[in-house]
């Protein structure tokens, strides 16, 4: 893991004292039951998606349905404690207006909003079998689930997202009174800076 990645989890660590903390890794993701096969075949799955993007999307949804907690993608700079959030049975913020983004969420173990995500997830597969894993099982997805789940809290995106993906030119714009995070995109900057190709 690059060292200014490792800097923003140890901060999420001296945040949050009393947490427990798991990096998940290919060595620590649990058993994913009915779809284990999609997270070990990303290329056939959706072969123009980052492999990586596609496996944590399906991991975070088993790991947060089956054992609860928070999810955290490593590009997120924590500014405040977020032990406030803990009492929704489930979370997550807006991307922009139009999507929801899975980078950061949380839920209770057992949340029908994500056993309705597990439920989906194949057939969302299937039916889109050249898209990219935003459509398949991330932001578009999650966004036409969480319209069944009147339940799920769902934080504006300056809490969270204070500059979009499209706009890393603001990435030190200042983020808003009482924002929970700073999503760094790292991905897309790569993408950016020519890095990366997925």
């Amino acid at each position: 893991m690059p060292p200014h990645l490792a800097a923003l989890l140890q901060r999420w660590r001296d945040l949050h004292p009393t947490w427990g903390f798991t990096l998940w890794t290919p060595e620590t993701t649990p058993f994913l039951g009915e779809h284990q096969d999609l997270f070990d075949h990303p290329q056939t799955w959706s072969p123009k998606s980052n492999p990586w993007q596609w496996r944590a999307n399906l991991a975070r949804y088993r790991i947060l349905h089956d054992l609860g907690g928070v999810w955290v993608d490593c590009d997120l700079e924590p500014l405040r404690p977020i032990d406030d959030l803990l009492g929704h049975e489930a979370f997550i913020a807006r991307e922009d207006t139009r999507f929801i983004n899975n980078a950061f969420m949380g839920s209770a173990p057992g949340s029908a909003w994500l056993a309705d995500v597990l439920a989906g997830l194949r057939s969302s597969v299937l039916s889109q079998p050249r898209a990219r894993s935003n459509r398949q099982t991330g932001a578009h997805y999650l966004t036409r689930v969480a319209r069944r789940h009147p339940e799920l809290h769902v934080l504006p995106a300056e809490l969270v997202y204070p500059f979009h993906w499209s706009e890393l030119d603001a990435r030190n714009r200042p983020a808003a009174e009482g924002a929970y995070t700073r999503h760094h995109w790292w991905n897309k900057t790569k993408q950016a800076e020519g890095e990366v190709t997925a």
